[in-house]
């Protein structure tokens, strides 16, 4: 039988719920830029570890919304938050790109299209937060057979 290429579903899944932790830790630590980046890595790991479960075959470089599409998270959603759990992936995939993990701080504040560093703040705040909600969930409803 042929090893599987690349991390295990529950690898990624265990790496989103790190990655949720340290983005709540460089926000805490004033570093937004970094945080925010850190929250889009976690929820990339949580599309990810759902998408493995299915196939080994995953071709959708870091864009948030492809991968949520292909790892049909939405199906493991709690119907009561579908709503919310649609709008908070929104946020994040409007706040985040990949890139982020070379650009400074000034640099993501300019690219999310904000002006001023309370601002900034508030919406780390909301992406850190909403990736914290989305993982939890994500992890909480984990599939216990494969």
């Amino acid at each position: 039988m042929a090893k599987a290429s690349g991390p295990r579903a529950e690898a990624y899944r265990d790496a989103a719920a790190e990655r949720s932790q340290d983005a709540v830790e460089l926000f805490l630590a004033g570093r937004c830029g970094a945080a925010i980046w850190v929250a889009g890595v976690a929820l990339e790991c949580l599309f990810r570890a759902y998408h493995r479960r299915r196939s080994e075959q995953l071709d959708t470089g870091h864009d948030l919304k492809s991968l949520y599409k292909a790892s049909r998270f939405a199906d493991r959603v709690s119907p009561r938050h579908v709503e919310r759990m649609g709008s908070s992936i929104g946020l994040v995939a409007a706040s985040w790109k990949n890139r982020y993990r070379y650009d400074p701080e000034d640099a993501v504040r300019r690219s999310i299209g904000i002006r001023n560093a309370t601002e900034f703040q508030r919406r780390a705040t909301e992406v850190v937060n909403a990736v914290q909600e989305i993982v939890n969930h994500g992890v909480k409803r984990w599939p216990s057979n494969h």
